[in-house]
């Protein structure tokens, strides 16, 4: 039993040698006290001290940008802590795990690990390691192009770190003031020597005298250092929190312009076609059956073309009032409106067209049905003026609290004097005024696959 204990004590003083190596990046030295310590936590079958040594092995090659070794070691260290139970210590391990997955590309898995690791980072109150999983999710969000959502975790980071920092600096004081009081105790206690030891030379008493000013001096010096040092830190945060506020109600100011225009148009459009629809097109309608009705019994060929002409007009205007504002969107819905602006868009060219649709269970609310046949009407255009496709696939889900719009081509691509486009242009500013997000993409066909995301 001694010697076994001997033993455990002596592996973790390997471990402890181990990490000052690493610290100073000493990575063979590290190495071999690491795996000196495994090797005893093997022969004793220590498995906590086990699980130790392997993670500490895997942030070793974690460090040297080895990263299939060190995933190898922190899976093997996460398993003996999960079969120990040993839930808080094998936090640091998952988030590693995260950000190597990162650096190997690993994004969904890389994911899920980060999002564990952080929640039970604040599950435990842990709050070193929950700002060492919100600095690798937002470094993982960035890689990946998520730059909304990499913003989000870093700020979270900057504030968790300013907590952390007041709780140091709030110790710091702490041991201050004892030292002070310390410090004040043994001045005192010095004093009451003095008086009763008639003994000590003058020389002595001054240079006591001397050491305690100059004492008193340092600390009060030590602590006006501070309180400039945290004033100056308070004023810098407030500063920082103040333009981010300005910069916030400039974001929102723009949002509400965007979409108050966006509105206006949409009325238009329905003002213009009822206009068109109600007015223009009945009034053609009736001067149709009047001209027949004089043209009764004196029908000849010139006769007929008026009236077909007139007829064409007539059909003309109403398609143009069906596109600047569908009767289908509005009376049967979405499906029935996308459906139809499909078939006429495409129906009489020579681009297949697919539309799929599943989740889709009731209606959006007026605005998002219309943003999303509008995104869809522009998506379809740019592949028929652009592409150069011959067949395009369109699909429209529903996944949670979001509407997915997909539509994929088999054309030649978006290219980079196109990305700019007023097209594009037109959907980014409708998506800014609903939350949605697109993402443009190569297809697996070599053309174009756009992804919108709306959250209803």
């Amino acid at each position: 039993f001694i010697r076994e204990d001997f033993q455990q004590q002596l592996g973790k003083l390997y471990s402890i040698i181990g990490g000052e190596y690493k610290r100073v990046k000493k990575y063979n030295q590290a190495a071999t006290y690491f795996n000196k310590a495994l090797t005893i936590a093997e022969k004793i079958n220590d498995q906590k001290s086990k699980a130790i040594d392997l993670h500490n092995i895997g942030t070793l090659y974690d460090e040297q940008l080895h990263y299939k070794k060190a995933i190898d070691y922190y899976q093997q260290s996460l398993k003996l802590k999960t079969e120990l139970e040993l839930q808080e210590n094998s936090i640091k391990t998952i988030i590693n795990i995260g950000g190597v997955l990162t650096k190997l590309n690993q994004n969904d898995s890389a994911e899920v690990m980060l999002l564990k690791g952080y929640k039970l980072a604040r599950k435990h109150h842990l709050l070193i390691e929950q700002k060492a999983a919100l600095e690798k999710l937002a470094e993982h969000y960035a890689k990946i192009g998520k730059h909304e959502a990499a913003f989000n975790y870093r700020t979270q980071e900057s504030y968790l770190k300013d907590s952390i920092f007041n709780d140091n600096y709030t110790d710091k004081i702490n041991n201050l003031y004892v030292a002070f009081e310390t410090a004040q105790t043994k001045n005192d206690l010095l004093n009451e020597q003095l008086k009763t030891d008639q003994l000590k030379t003058q020389k002595a008493q001054a240079e006591l005298k001397v050491a305690t000013r100059n004492n008193q001096l340092i600390i009060l010096v030590s602590l006006v250092f501070i309180l400039l040092l945290a004033g100056g830190f308070v004023f810098y945060r407030t500063k920082q929190k103040q333009k981010n506020k300005l910069a916030q109600i400039r974001i929102e100011e723009q949002q509400k312009g965007l979409s108050a225009v966006i509105h206006a148009q949409e009325e238009e459009r329905k003002r213009i076609a009822k206009d068109l629809h109600d007015g223009i097109v009945q009034q053609l309608g009736g001067l149709k059956l009047g001209l027949q009705k004089v043209f009764s019994g004196k029908e000849n060929d010139e006769t007929n073309k008026i009236v077909e002409i007139l007829d064409n007009s007539a059909q003309e205007l109403r398609e143009l009032s069906h596109k600047m504002m569908p009767r289908a969107l509005g009376e049967l819905g979405l499906i029935p409106a996308l459906e139809d602006m499909l078939e006429n868009s495409l129906g009489n060219s020579t681009i297949i067209h697919q539309f799929e649709h599943f989740g889709i269970n009731s209606r959006f609310s007026e605005k998002i049905e219309i943003a999303i046949y509008r995104i869809s009407q522009e998506l379809i255009n740019n592949v028929i003026k652009h592409s150069g496709a011959s067949k395009v696939n369109v699909q429209l889900f529903k996944t949670g609290n979001d509407v997915i719009l997909i539509v994929e081509d088999n054309g030649e691509g978006i290219k980079d004097d196109k990305k700019d486009g007023i097209g594009l242009m037109n959907i980014s500013s409708r998506l800014d005024t609903i939350n949605g997000k697109v993402n443009f993409e190569p297809s697996p066909e070599s053309g174009t696959l756009a992804t919108v995301k709306i959250p209803v």
